[in-house]
């Protein structure tokens, strides 16, 4: 996919460098735009830099659901 997408990051739009390396936060990683549950088809994943992945975490996350209130006996 780093191919495809021309090695370009398609969550900032920036160019992703061939020649950093993980764990450098700009090194190139792989996004599942559907979560990891939809597997690795690679329909599903785009080229991303590592920062820009994890600062998108999982696109299928719940949000946590409202506190209920506490019962005092």
């Amino acid at each position: 996919m780093l191919t495809r997408d021309r090695w370009i990051c398609q969550l900032c739009g920036k160019p992703i460098s061939k020649y950093l390396r993980h764990p450098h936060p700009y090194s190139a990683h792989v996004h599942h735009t559907k979560g990891k549950a939809y597997g690795d088809d690679p329909e599903f994943l785009v080229a991303a830099h590592r920062k820009c992945n994890l600062d998108a975490g999982d696109p299928t996350a719940q949000p946590d659901p409202a506190p209920r209130p506490m019962t005092r006996w």
